[in-house]
């Protein structure tokens, strides 16, 4: 699947968000896109994970099942699996635990009540400037990767994006201070 396919493929769902949670749809789908490269990651294809939204307090031994996790947030599918974190300057692989949807639409779902509940995604939710946005994603912890900003915003250039921002909010009678390329 291509790029642009796997954006179409999601674009109803991420349309949504700005109305439902006041999260720009830019955001949504240039992290999906990034995170599950394009819907084609073994997390997104086997586990419908298209964000690697981690689980908390979870162990791994490696590929499977956890050890064992605690995460009273999340009572749905759990999965170890091997992921790039950025720690201490240097680029390391760990095994950590994730969510698993039954859907992509789940697992956009799921994302958007995590963000809005977490908390420490406020500077996120109801921000309509996609710069802003990225780096408050970035700020709150959601990525280690210290180029998550500039990956996410490309994405969101390159494949003009905030076209989706724009119509979300119209859409929501919101559309001041939509920031475009």
């Amino acid at each position: 699947m291509t790029r642009e396919e796997f954006l179409q493929e999601i674009r109803e769902t991420v349309m949504t968000l700005w109305a439902d949670f006041q999260i720009l749809p830019s955001i949504a789908a240039a992290q999906a896109a990034h995170e599950s490269g394009n819907g084609q990651s073994d997390l997104a294809q086997n586990g419908n994970a298209l964000f690697g939204i981690k689980v908390a307090n979870g162990v791994c031994d490696g590929p499977g099942e956890p050890v064992s996790f605690d995460d009273p947030s999340w009572t749905g599918g759990v999965i170890c699996h091997l992921t790039w974190e950025h720690i201490d300057g240097e680029d390391i692989q760990v095994y950590d635990t994730f969510r698993i949807y039954d859907s992509w639409g789940a697992s956009i779902q799921d994302y958007a009540d995590y963000l809005h509940v977490r908390g420490l995604y406020d500077a996120v939710i109801g921000e309509t400037d996609y710069l802003v946005a990225a780096q408050a994603l970035f700020d709150a912890g959601y990525a280690t990767d210290p180029n998550y900003v500039e990956r996410i915003t490309t994405l969101i250039e390159e494949y003009q994006l905030t076209d989706w921002d724009e119509e979300a909010l119209s859409a929501s009678g919101g559309s001041e201070g939509a920031t475009s390329c």
